[in-house]
């Protein structure tokens, strides 16, 4: 290995570096000092140029390394300028002493627009270092510089010394040190950004509001358009300084026994989630809700988000959902009806699902109907892109207040509500169409035609989906009679939902030598929000058959080449739901996810809508077992020659477990259906086996209860 040593040019090189950099930053007072001796002044500004010097970045470092010398005057000109552009500099570092730390911070930004910015760096460490306790300053100073090179251009130095004697205060400070600072430089940023639009008198109001809002919203690296809360009325923040201010200091008064009297759950960093929610809750939220409601809503948020960062860390692939409904009352309004405020915390399993406020909403609309949002009640950090989100919001009811009997409803089933809307962000599907496989199946249509009587045959495949709009490829052969209807592009007769985008036609073949086979190639398009779930998946069987119904009333009767046993399997579906809804169980998202789950799928044609009951009224009980008293659920029965087994647990490992026991007994692919589900994440298998011979259904069961002993003594 070769060993470097440093040589004498290094050395001189390295010498000559920091000797253009003293140069380049060396400062002097922007206006005279009379009042200070000279050498006083030469040593105060000269430490003011090292503090600088060791604050900048490293491309504003690289360009003072290229610079070609003392006569490099276009390089001069863009170090300056890259200052400029990387102003505010905000620096902290930590001293440590025999007993204590002291912290030094420093920041230096431009004195255009930055008034009383030296007062808000000191209020502003002050306040959110530490929250809750105050912390002493040892040595505040500040300075108005401008470099030697640059006189006209002034510029604001400030500095602070903290001694910090607390061990656990220190290790707080030092994790959280980085985020203060990254919020010091968007406030400075954002209230420099909205002085400097105001100053600008040749604009109108409207469009100092719409340059705010752009500016801002690229500080917070969020875009300015499709937030339900306006990025302008969150700035009103910077303007409402006084009253939000107050109302901070009234929260951290109420908030401050916390920390003490529970330890184990609040630490001093619940005053950052005052800071927080202030940011995000409007001026009108807080003027119409008593303190104490928002401090109940702030530490629940604070302890729910706490618990998910625990459980994330435990098992970072389970998702977490807690929830909290909070009564409360508006301030100035004669409300004898209630409101009920709604706290959830979700955490997302995977970087695709989303779940926002109007997701909320529509879970709690969902189980009571009559429900209302409470306008300017939604908060929700967007700025926070975790995998764990907090939202709230409130609803009231118009005519009546909740009876005690929907308010113990809503707390019993939100959770699940919000399990079943969990949103995942899949892509939009691009996949061009495969003429030669068009062509085969054309061929295949027109050999089901023999005869001038035969049906029109008709193939229908889902081909992509756009942003609002799902595609299917229609492939029609049909004998050409006089008399028969027309098939246009456009054509709307069956519903304003559903029409035909394009259209190809060829001539395929004859019939006696003189009939035409005539083959049309439709593009049928259909708006894609009919099909949507509550948990936003895409019913495609549903759109697909739409689109069935469509051909039909546009080109008379047709047999569906390809969708008999779809067809089948939602005769099935459909009578499994009646029966259902005859046992008052109406929720048909549930019962279709069950109901799909049946693997191999062709078994769900075949399964008796009576089995399928059987099975689901199990999973229902095991929905309502206490987990806590037995780590797992089983229940069996016989029906006819159907024997129905479900077997439930919290913890999803028993799946292979069972699974690979059940596979070794061989039975045939016909006579045997399996379901796995894990609705409202409680992971369950269900069983439905056809059986000729009482022994095959005593195998089924010995070996499932043998396995759930096994993967049960696994665990210990």
């Amino acid at each position: 290995m070769d060993i470097y040593f440093p040589t004498d040019t290094d050395e001189e090189m390295v010498e000559e570096f920091d000797s253009l950099l003293s140069a380049l930053t060396k400062t002097c007072p922007y206006f005279k000092a009379p009042f200070l001796k000279k050498m006083q002044q030469e040593e105060y500004f000269h430490s003011i140029s090292q503090s600088i010097a060791s604050m900048l970045e490293e491309k504003t470092l690289a360009i003072a390394k290229e610079r070609g010398g003392e006569k490099d005057y276009a390089g001069e000109r863009l170090f300056y300028k890259r200052i400029l552009k990387s102003c505010p500099l905000v620096k902290s570092e930590f001293y440590q002493e025999q007993d204590s730390t002291t912290l030094c911070i420093t920041a230096f930004c431009k004195t255009s627009f930055h008034q009383e910015v030296g007062r808000f760096i000191t209020d502003f460490f002050g306040k959110w270092l530490l929250p809750g306790k105050t912390i002493p300053l040892h040595q505040t100073h500040s300075a108005t510089v401008s470099f030697k090179k640059l006189p006209k251009r002034s510029f604001f130095f400030h500095e602070m010394y903290i001694e910090i004697k607390d061990e656990q205060d220190l290790k707080h400070i030092q994790a959280n040190m980085e985020g203060l600072i990254n919020e010091l430089r968007v406030n400075i940023l954002a209230v420099s950004h909205a002085r400097r639009v105001v100053s600008v008198k040749t604009l109108t109001e409207d469009q100092k509001k719409i340059i705010i809002q752009e500016n801002i919203s690229e500080l917070l690296e969020l875009p300015s358009k499709g937030h339900h809360q306006t990025l302008f009325e969150q700035m009103q923040h910077f303007f409402l300084k006084a009253s939000s201010e107050e109302k901070i200091d009234d929260l951290k008064k109420t908030l401050s026994p916390l920390p003490h009297l529970r330890p184990d759950l609040f630490e001093r960093d619940l005053f950052q989630e005052v800071q927080r929610f202030m940011i995000f809750a409007s001026k009108e939220f807080m003027e119409c809700r008593s303190l104490s409601h928002v401090g109940r809503v702030i530490s629940y948020s604070y302890l729910f988000k706490k618990r998910a960062s625990h459980a994330l860390t435990l098992e970072p692939d389970e998702r977490f959902v807690t929830t909290k409904l909070l009564r409360t009352r508006l301030k100035g309004e004669d409300n004898k009806k209630g409101i009920i405020g709604l706290l959830a915390t979700i955490n997302f399993s995977t970087e695709n699902e989303n779940f926002d406020e109007r997701d909320l909403f529509l879970a709690a609309a969902t189980l009571i109907p009559e429900s209302k949002l409470v306008p300017g009640s939604t908060i929700h950090n967007k700025r926070e892109y975790s995998r764990t989100r907090v939202l709230y919001l409130e609803i009231e009811k118009e005519v009546a207040p909740f009876t005690s009997k929907e308010i113990d409803h809503l707390q019993k089933t939100l959770h699940k509500e919000i399990l079943s809307r969990l949103d995942s962000v899949t892509d939009t599907l691009f996949m061009p169409r495969n003429e030669e496989e068009v062509m085969r199946n054309i061929l295949t249509l027109g050999s089901q035609l023999r005869f001038p009587t035969d049906l029109p045959q008709v193939m229908i495949n889902f081909s992509s989906q756009e942003k609002k709009t799902l595609t299917f490829t229609v492939l029609l052969v049909r004998i050409e009679h006089p008399g028969l209807p027309v098939i246009k592009a456009s054509t709307k007769i069956f519903k304003r939902d559903v029409w035909i985008n394009e259209k190809e036609e060829k001539v395929v073949g004859l019939v006696r030598k003189k009939i035409h086979k005539k083959a049309y190639i439709l593009e049928i398009c259909c708006h894609k929000k009919p099909y949507l779930r509550k948990d936003y998946s895409l019913d495609l069987t549903r759109a697909r058959r739409d689109v069935y119904n469509y051909i039909s009333n546009v080109a008379g009767e047709v047999r569906d080449f390809n969708g008999g046993m779809i067809s089948k399997q939602n005769e099935v579906l459909i009578e499994f739901k009646r029966m259902l809804l005859e046992s008052n169980y109406a929720d048909d998202f549930f019962l279709e996810n069950f109901f799909y789950s049946f693997t191999p799928r062709f078994m769900q044609c075949l399964l008796p809508p009576t089995a399928l009951k059987h099975s689901f009224n199990f999973l229902c009980e095991a929905e309502e077992h206490d987990f806590n008293e037995r780590i797992y659920f089983m229940k069996t029965i016989t029906w006819e020659k159907y024997m129905i087994i479900t077997v439930s647990t919290i913890n999803g490992s028993f799946k292979d477990f069972i699974e690979e026991r059940v596979s070794l007994l061989e039975f045939d692919p016909s006579s045997l259906a399996t379901s796995y589900t894990n609705l409202h994440d409680i992971p369950t298998l269900s069983y439905i086996l056809n059986f000729s011979d009482p022994i095959q259904a005593d195998r089924l069961l010995k070996t499932l209860v043998e396995g759930v002993k096994e993967w049960k003594a696994s665990l210990n």
